[in-house]
């Protein structure tokens, strides 16, 4: 009697921990999942930026080149 009570804890004790363990494992799936989206959307917002930045410096460039081509032939 003794030992079925002992067993039926241990066991109960063992579902609960088993419980818990997915439960943790499950946020961290979650946060994993949030932190990666996070970083995509980080750095999707970078290269925009970086993009806009080349495509500016190439039409202060194209600009330019064409300013001293016209003083040139003038």
């Amino acid at each position: 009697m003794v030992e079925e009570f002992l067993l039926e804890r241990i066991m109960t004790r063992i579902d609960q921990l088993d419980e818990k363990i997915d439960d943790l494992c499950d946020r961290a799936t979650k946060i994993e999942v949030t932190v990666s989206n996070h970083l995509a959307h980080v750095t999707q917002d970078s290269e925009r930026k970086e993009k806009k930045f080349y495509v500016i410096i190439a039409a202060l460039g194209t600009i330019f080149a064409s300013v001293t081509l016209v003083q040139t032939l003038i």
